[in-house]
């Protein structure tokens, strides 16, 4: 979780806040996209995880570098030029990741142009615009739910008003970052 500010409050909901966040971080949402997607197609975890690699370690060696060694960002990369720098990573971890999925999975190809369309629109947002990728990737998972098992998923909606009240709450994103996050993936996964 992000250092607190010396002047916030331990309260309840403060806290409660800042457990939601964690829980329904986009590490969590593309873990279980991930999940979700090997077991939906069964397609073999070794051969997934190894076409995803470009993409996610891209974006863990960015925070570890980022976060743990030059110590000039938070987890929640709340200076807007971090975020630029972390969707140029993405975007270029993804390109080798997608090449990849051409080659060696290509009956995913539509899933994966369509994380490759939220990552590049994200990446161009996020250049000029604090979007919430927690938004981004909960409302993914999200989609992806109802869309590999069915409507009996859109439950999994109901926590959406929940993350964004957490993000509120910890004055992380305006309202307008939030439903804009949401937007994005409403758009191109329906």
């Amino acid at each position: 979780m992000a250092k607190r500010s010396p002047e916030k409050h331990l309260t309840i909901s403060y806290i409660l806040a800042e457990l939601i966040s964690a829980v329904l971080s986009p590490v969590t949402s593309i873990i279980l996209i991930i999940g979700l997607v090997i077991y939906k197609f069964n397609f073999p975890a070794a051969k997934f995880l190894l076409i995803i690699t470009p993409f996610v370690a891209s974006i863990i060696i960015f925070m570890i570098v980022k976060v743990g060694i030059l110590r000039d960002a938070d987890l929640d990369l709340t200076k807007l030029k971090m975020r630029q720098n972390l969707g140029i990573t993405a975007m270029f971890g993804f390109i080798f990741t997608y090449i990849l999925a051409l080659i060696f999975l290509p009956q995913a190809n539509e899933m994966f142009s369509k994380a490759g369309i939220i990552i590049i629109i994200m990446s161009l947002v996020t250049s000029k615009w604090k979007i919430s990728i927690h938004s981004i990737s909960y409302t993914s998972f999200c989609l992806t739910c109802i869309g590999l098992f069915g409507p009996m998923f859109a439950l999994t909606l109901l926590l959406l008003p929940v993350l964004y009240w957490s993000r509120l709450k910890l004055k992380k994103h305006t309202l307008s970052q939030l439903l804009a996050g949401s937007a994005i993936c409403l758009i191109i996964l329906i």
